[in-house]
């Protein structure tokens, strides 16, 4: 016999999560939502202007004018160890972009942003002179 469906597994978790209260939802917006102002308001004491994400759990940063996001990345990460992910690896419309995971804690974004001031590192340009 041959199996045409949706994976057993796959069903399981979308049951579960359909019967999840909606206190146990509103925890998690609000979690997400407190991460992303956490990380939007570090930026922003950074030279960057994020626009509020509404239903996500990234943020897309602008690289600086001069640096391809891949560079960006790069560059962030031999100065700092924080990880942004070239926007470009989504395809050509990320070029530019860095995405950024809001699954870490608030105090793990906040040390993020503080690698960033400790080197320099600001928007529109990487390293201030």
């Amino acid at each position: 016999s041959s199996d045409l469906g949706i994976f057993s597994a796959i069903q399981t978790a979308a049951e579960t999560a359909l019967n999840l209260p909606d206190s146990y939802l509103e925890e998690v917006r609000h979690r997400y939502r407190t991460r992303r102002d956490c990380l939007i308001s570090g930026l922003a004491g950074l030279g960057w202007d994020v626009p509020k994400t509404k239903a996500t759990m990234y943020l897309w940063v602008p690289c600086p004018p001069e640096m391809t996001a891949a560079d960006f990345a790069l560059y962030v990460l031999q100065k700092t160890g924080v990880v942004m992910t070239p926007g470009s690896a989504f395809g050509e419309g990320g070029e530019g972009y860095v995405r950024v995971s809001l699954i870490a804690e608030e105090d793990r974004l906040n040390e993020a942003i503080q690698r960033l001031e400790e080197v320099g590192v600001r928007y529109p340009s990487p390293v201030t002179v």
